[in-house]
């Protein structure tokens, strides 16, 4: 949680999960290298429009670009992603949209990691 405090906060936690809060930073920011160590998954709020543009950086100096797109916008639904643990890697922000909510105002992101060894 130290290396990604900015983007990530803990907002439950006990033996069996670990919640966090996350947030996309502004366009030109960077989410430092860090790393999950567990299982996971990502809630996000899906109401359509232009997704934002990041580059996923490893330790090697390689990057995946992942560019915006448009998708249509609809009312709004929560998107459940699995995700495996993860490799170090750092976010570079590279272009943020707002969100296609009225007045830009959608839930956070949240991480719901599975503590258990993998």
């Amino acid at each position: 949680m130290q290396a990604a405090s900015k983007s990530h906060r803990v907002i439950f936690e006990n033996a069996l999960v670990r919640v966090l809060e996350v947030t996309v930073p502004a366009a030109g920011e960077t989410i430092p290298m860090h790393h999950h160590r567990w299982p996971s998954f990502f809630l996000s709020w899906d109401a359509g429009g232009r997704t934002p543009h990041v580059g996923y950086r490893r330790p090697d100096g390689s990057v995946k670009d992942n560019p915006s797109r448009d998708e249509p916008i609809h009312p709004g639904a929560w998107r459940v992603q699995w995700m495996n643990p993860e490799p170090m890697h750092a976010i570079e922000v590279v272009e943020n949209s707002a969100s296609a909510q009225p007045h830009g105002e959608a839930p956070t992101d949240l991480r719901v990691e599975i503590k258990c060894h993998p």
